[in-house]
């Protein structure tokens, strides 16, 4: 319901989302009224109508009181900076909010004790008016360039505040003698120059300097005065020029990032019978169709929640990574991808989508095509160079003592294994493994390396101990007609604390069972590859 409200009153969400475009045409739409009704309220031919009047105004304070409460309670989904009391405070303080609150507070002023009276409310009801620039673009050109460029704003004002400081104290040395009642003080001087530079409001610079030095002193003053608004007036305006610049570029890179991403647009897969997005797209594919150059990918990547650049091999048998690509994912989560089926009892897990290649394509497809629940990891990952999405999550030591002292989202990741994952469910993790083997599906289910039999396992992770016998036999039957080869134990060891295999078994009951899939099997043709989904997902529908 929150994330609902954020989504509604956010303007930003004008042109996609039909609701806020509802509401925020409503609102100015009032606004609108109101202003007209400041007018016509005191138009003598309408004094008939005051009651009318103020019946409006009235429901209008109600409503835009009702948006105030419901934009500082959504806040914290605009941006982190705004969560807790102190982030509330924060946005309270922002520039629209206090537009907002403007909006309403004279009203509620006039009818609490300590208000202000009616006709002076009538008077500050015009900053209502205000409101319309959070709905203006060029408005928050001149917000934002504004808060771009307050270092340099605060530099400029600071030179000028020094020069005056100097002027004056140079102006009442020379002047004090002539003129004493004038410039009797520094404090004296320095007032009549800021006098000065705001139009001489109040008399306080009602008389001149006499001598020819207090002439030319007066001159850098009145210099100042021009300076003090020239100056940031500048600044600003190259400021405004910018977000304009920026507003262009963003516009174009968006573009670019709806072409890659229909690129990606999911077709009927022949071999599946089901809608499957594209694999991956490589470099040179997109450079060729789209007309896109590196740079051009790679800004469109970066502003993209859904894109993301892998190494890749063009072949199985070359030794190194010689290609890049693109993946593609659409997220809901903090993590990655999360898709419940309350009918199904099977879970397929990717801990390490963001980190192992063609695996999140992999698994995605097999959940989709199986109906089966899926809960995948697309953002954090052992190898990444930044903190903040830099956590394993497929062994950690964090894992075993069950303290996730990762990121918010490595956190959930692990809440949401262990809300959806119920008692005697059905969990396939599915990894990568290395090609030089020859077991080219590795299914373990808590044993050592070595350790082959169900006999020879001291603590497997399964709870159903025939359904599981018959569905090992089904896999290597149904994968051996496909011309796989699938093992358990031979070459890996499945029975460390660290494992997320292990945690899940832990924390839910559930028969945990991990399946390493040959790195080449991931890589190959789409006829083998989908083929081998098939005979996957055929093999644990019968569980």
């Amino acid at each position: 319901m929150k994330e609902k409200i954020a989504a509604v009153l956010n303007e930003h969400n004008i042109k996609t989302n039909v609701f806020s475009k509802v509401v925020n045409g409503g609102i100015i739409s009032l606004i609108l009224l109101l202003v007209v009704l400041t007018i016509l309220e005191v138009d003598p031919k309408f004094q008939n109508y005051r009651i009318v009047f103020e019946s409006i105004d009235f429901i209008c304070i109600i409503i835009f009181s009702i948006e105030y409460v419901l934009r500082l309670w959504t806040a914290d989904l605009i941006s982190e900076r705004y969560n807790g009391f102190s982030g509330r405070l924060r946005y309270m303080f922002s520039f629209y909010a206090l537009i907002d609150l403007a909006a309403i507070l004279p009203y509620l002023l006039s009818m609490s004790f300590l208000g202000i009276s009616w006709q002076a409310s009538k008077v500050l009801r015009v900053i209502r008016i205000l409101r319309l620039a959070r709905y203006m673009k060029s408005f928050d050109f001149i917000v934002k360039a504004t808060r771009n460029k307050r270092a340099e704003l605060f530099i400029s004002l600071q030179i000028v505040i020094l020069l005056t400081f100097v002027l004056s104290v140079l102006l009442y040395h020379v002047e004090n003698v002539a003129q004493p009642n004038h410039f009797s003080s520094i404090w004296a001087a320095m007032l009549w120059s800021f006098s000065k530079f705001i139009g001489d409001i109040g008399g306080y610079g009602d008389f001149s300097p006499v001598t020819p030095v207090g002439m030319l002193l007066a001159t850098g003053v009145g210099i100042l005065s021009i300076a003090i608004f020239a100056v940031p007036a500048g600044i600003i305006a190259s400021g405004f020029v910018e977000e304009i610049e920026n507003e262009k570029k963003t516009k174009e890179i968006n573009e670019r990032v709806r072409l890659l991403e229909a690129s990606f647009t999911p077709r009927i897969n022949s071999f599946l019978g089901i809608l499957v997005p594209i694999r991956k797209r490589t470099l040179p594919i997109i450079q060729a169709r789209l007309n896109f150059t590196d740079n051009e990918i790679f800004e469109a990547v970066r502003s993209s929640s859904q894109l993301r650049i892998k190494w890749d091999k063009s072949d199985s048998s070359v030794k190194i990574f010689d290609t890049i690509v693109l993946e593609h994912f659409i997220p809901n989560t903090a993590y990655g991808v999360r898709r419940i089926n309350e009918g199904s009892n099977i879970h397929i897990i990717n801990p390490i989508g963001r980190g192992e290649r063609s695996i999140s394509h992999f698994t995605n497809t097999l959940a989709d095509y199986g109906g089966f629940n899926f809960i995948s990891n697309e953002c954090f990952s052992s190898g990444e160079l930044i903190d903040d999405i830099k956590y394993q999550l497929d062994i950690n030591p964090d894992l075993a003592n069950d303290t996730i002292n990762g990121p918010l989202g490595a956190q959930i990741f692990c809440e949401d294994l262990k809300q959806f994952i119920k008692k005697r469910d059905w969990v396939f993790v599915v990894r990568s493994a290395s090609s030089h083997h020859e077991n080219n599906i590795h299914i373990h289910f808590g044993g050592a390396k070595g350790q082959l039999k169900w006999e020879e396992i001291q603590k497997p992770t399964i709870t159903d101990e025939a359904s599981f016998k018959k569905l090992l036999e089904k896999l290597k039957q149904q994968l051996g007609e496909l011309g796989y080869k699938a093992g358990t134990h031979e070459y890996y060891s499945n029975d460390n604390p660290n494992l997320l295999h292990q945690y899940i078994f832990r924390h839910t009951g559930a028969n945990v069972i991990t399946l390493f899939i040959s790195i080449d099997e991931l890589s190959s043709e789409d006829r083998f590859y989908y083929n081998l989904i098939k005979g996957l997902a055929d093999c644990l529908k019968e569980i």
